[in-house]
C-alpha cells in the first residue's frame, strides 16, 4: 500500500494531497488483483496529524480497505505523541476512530495491559516484528500479555531498513525465544502456537482469514514444500518444533501461489533470477551516488 507522510522531509517530497490521490489510484488499480491487497498505510501518529489520519480513514472506508500503521515502536515516540496530543498513540487512534477491526498495528511494543484490552476490545490487529524490534533497539513486545488478552497477533519482518533479509523462519523462531528468555518460562510461547500466529493469524489479521492460512477446501492453494532428508532435520519428533526451532528458508524445496509452482525444486519458475539482481544492483549503484 501507499505510504501516508505529513512532513516537509519526506524523501518522495509528496505532499499529502497529492498522497490521498495517489493512494485511490493505487487501490483502484490493484482491488481486482488477485495476488496483491491493497490497504492505505499512514506511517505513524508522530509522522502524520491527527488531521490527516482522519483524511486517511475516511478514504479507507471509501475504498472499503484495512488501514496499516507503525505504531508505540519506541519510547520517544510514545512520548512524543504524549506530549503533543495529550495520548498515547494507541489511544490517540482510538480517540480519532481508527481503532477498529480495520487496522494492522505493526509493533505495539510499548503498550500497557489497558491498551492491549483496548485493542482486543475493538478487533485491530497487531504485527509483531521481533527481529527489527531488536535491530533497532526498540524493546521487546508483550506477545504473551497480547495472546493471552485475545489480541489478533502476526508475525512479520518489518522493511528491508530494519529487517533485512526478511527471512520469516528466523521472525517465527526469535518471536518464540524472546518471550522464554524474557518471562523466564520455556513454557510459554509454544511451536504450534507460534506457526498458527505465523498462518491463520496472519491471514486473520489483513482481513484473508477466509482465504489463506490454512490448507483447507475452498481456499487458495498457497504453500510451500519442505525437504526432511537433511542432517540437521533428523529426528522428527515433533513437526511444529521442527518448523519453528529447525527449519529455515534453505529448507524450502518448492512454493506454491494458487495452486501454480513459483518454485520447484529450489528453481525460480517466473522470473530470472541473475537478472533481477543486476538490476538492483544497478539501481543500488543509482541510490548510492544520491546520497
Amino acid at each position: 500500500g501507499p505510504v501516508f507522510l505529513e512532513t516537509e522531509t519526506a524523501p518522495d517530497g509528496f505532499s499529502f494531497t497529492d498522497r490521498l490521490a495517489f493512494g485511490e489510484e493505487f487501490v483502484e488499480q490493484y482491488k481486482e488483483d488477485a495476488l496483491i491487497h491493497p490497504m492505505l498505510m499512514p506511517h505513524s501518529t508522530y509522522t502524520d496529524s491527527p488531521v490527516a489520519l482522519r483524511e486517511v480513514k475516511r478514504l479507507a472506508e471509501k475504498l472499503g480497505v484495512m488501514i496499516h500503521i507503525h505504531s508505540a515502536e519506541t519510547v520517544g515516540e510514545v512520548q512524543d505523541v504524549q506530549v503533543r496530543h495529550g495520548l498515547s498513540p494507541i489511544r490517540l487512534l482510538d480517540s480519532l476512530g481508527l481503532l477498529d477491526e480495520n487496522i494492522l498495528l505493526a509493533h505495539c511494543v510499548h503498550v500497557d495491559a489497558q491498551e492491549i484490552d483496548l485493542i482486543t476490545r475493538k478487533g485491530a490487529a497487531v504485527a509483531h516484528n521481533p527481529v527489527s524490534n531488536m535491530k533497532l533497539a526498540s524493546g521487546f513486545a508483550p506477545i504473551t500479555q497480547m495472546m493471552a488478552q485475545g489480541v489478533k497477533l502476526s508475525i512479520g519482518t518489518d522493511g528491508a531498513q530494519s529487517g533485512n533479509d526478511l527471512d520469516m523462519w528466523w521472525s517465527m523462531r526469535l518471536a518464540a525465544l524472546l518471550q522464554k528468555g524474557i518471562l523466564r518460562d520455556a513454557s510459554v510461547m509454544k511451536a504450534q502456537d507460534v506457526v498458527r500466529t505465523a498462518t491463520m493469524g496472519a491471514a486473520s489479521c489483513i482481513g484473508l482469514g477466509d482465504e489463506i492460512g490454512s490448507l483447507e477446501l475452498c481456499k487458495k492453494a498457497d504453500l510451500i514444500l519442505l525437504r526432511r532428508n537433511a542432517a540437521h532435520l533428523t529426528p522428527l519428533y515433533d513437526v511444529y518444533a521442527h518448523l519453528v526451532y529447525t527449519y529455515g528458508r534453505e529448507d524450502v524445496d518448492a512454493v506454491l501461489i494458487k495452486g501454480e509452482w513459483v518454485m520447484r525444486e529450489r528453481h525460480l519458475q517466473r522470473t530470472d533470477l541473475d537478472e533481477n539482481m543486476e538490476k538492483v544492483n544497478r539501481l543500488a549503484d543509482e541510490i548510492a551516488r544520491r546520497i
